[in-house]
C-alpha cells in the first residue's frame, strides 16, 4: 500500500450519469428478443460497451455488418446507434430496429430537409456508427471541428442547415456553430445533442467546480463516445482523471494523497458497474462518505419495444 491511500473522506456522484432512455430501451429491447429462442445478429454493437457485449456473446449474440452473412434463420437487429437507410435484405430476414428515438430524428430531419433542398451540415466524429447511418439518409457535409468549416464551400443560392451527432460534447460543438454562423450566418442550427449527454456533461462540471475533487473516475468504454466526452471535460479541471470499463480498470496509486473523487458513468453504462466500483473502493479504502446526489428523473422514456 501507498503512503497517503487512507485519506479518501468523500466520493460525490453526479445527479445524472449511467444509463439513458435510449440504451434502457435498446437494452430491454434486446433482452426481450432473446427469449424467442433464435440466434440474434447485431448490425453493430447494440450499446458502445464491454461488459454488454461481453454479456451478449454468451449468449451467442455477434455482431454481422453485412446482411448476406447472416445465418438464415437469425433475428437481425439494428443497434441504438442506427442503421444505415437502405438495408438490402434480399434474405428476407426478420429485423427488428432499437435505435434509439433521438437518432431517429436526426435521419428524418436529414431527410425533411434534403427534400426541401436545403444544404445539410452534419457536425460528428466520421468514424462513429451513428455518423456512417446518418449520412446514408441524405447528401451532407461532414464537419469534424473547427478547421473542417474553413473548407466548406456551401452554395449561396441554397438554404443551409447544421445537424449534430447526438453524443457531442457541448463545448467542442459550440466552437464549430460559431463559426458555421460566423461562415455562413443564415443557417439554421437543429439543437441534436442528446437530452442525457448534455445532463450528464453538465452535471459533471457543475460538481467538479462546486466539490474541487483531486480525481475524476469515468466509467465507460473507450469506444464510447459520451463517455469519452465526459473524460475530456473533467480533463479540462483536474489532470487526475482516469476512463476505466469497470472497478478492474482502476490503479490505487491515483488515490495517492486524494481526499474528495468523483466518480460518474456514461449514458451507456449500466449500474451494476458503478455499484462494483464503490464495492471496490470501499474494500481498499474502508469508511469514507459518499454524497449521493439522487439521480433526477430526466422526464424522457421511451414505450418498450414491441416485437
Amino acid at each position: 500500500m501507498l503512503n497517503n491511500l487512507n485519506l479518501l473522506e468523500k466520493i460525490i456522484l453526479p445527479e445524472y450519469r449511467g444509463t439513458c432512455a435510449g440504451v434502457d430501451y435498446a437494452l430491454e429491447g434486446i433482452n426481450d428478443l432473446l427469449k424467442s429462442g433464435k440466434k440474434i445478429s447485431l448490425n453493430h454493437e447494440i450499446v458502445h460497451n464491454k461488459f454488454v457485449m461481453e454479456s451478449l456473446s454468451k449468449n451467442n449474440v455477434e455482431v454481422i455488418e453485412n446482411l448476406e452473412d447472416v445465418p438464415d434463420d437469425s433475428l437481425y437487429i439494428i443497434s441504438a446507434h442506427g442503421g444505415k437507410k437502405d438495408l438490402k435484405n434480399s434474405k428476407n430476414l426478420e429485423i427488428h430496429d432499437l435505435t434509439c428515438h433521438l437518432v431517429t430524428k436526426v435521419h428524418r430531419e436529414a431527410q425533411k430537409y434534403y427534400n426541401l433542398g436545403y444544404e445539410i451540415v452534419l457536425v460528428g466524429h466520421g468514424n462513429h456508427p451513428e455518423i456512417k447511418a446518418t449520412m446514408s439518409y441524405a447528401t451532407m457535409f461532414l464537419v469534424e471541428n473547427p478547421e473542417d468549416v474553413d473548407h466548406l464551400n456551401l452554395d449561396v443560392k441554397k438554404k443551409k442547415v447544421c445537424l449534430s451527432q447526438t453524443t457531442l460534447s457541448l463545448y467542442d460543438k459550440k466552437d464549430i456553430i460559431d463559426k458555421l454562423i460566423e461562415k455562413y450566418p443564415e443557417i439554421e442550427i437543429q439543437d441534436d445533442v442528446c437530452f442525457a449527454t448534455e445532463n450528464r456533461q453538465k452535471a459533471l462540471e457543475k460538481i467538479i467546480l462546486q466539490e474541487k475533487p483531486e480525481l475524476v473516475l469515468v466509467i465507460g468504454s473507450r469506444n464510447s463516445s459520451n463517455s469519452v466526452r465526459l473524460k475530456e471535460i473533467a480533463l479540462k479541471y483536474i489532470y487526475n482523471t482516469h476512463q476505466i470499463d469497470n472497478y478492474q480498470g482502476i490503479k490505487l496509486s491515483w488515490f495517492k494523497d486524494v481526499r474528495n473523487a468523483v466518480v460518474t458513468s456514461g449514458a451507456s453504462v449500466p449500474n451494476l458497474l458503478e455499484d462494483q466500483v464503490l464495492i471496490y473502493l470501499y474494500i481498499n479504502f474502508g469508511s469514507f462518505k459518499i454524497i449521493n446526489k439522487i439521480r433526477k428523473d430526466e422526464k424522457i422514456h421511451f414505450s418498450p419495444y414491441k416485437f
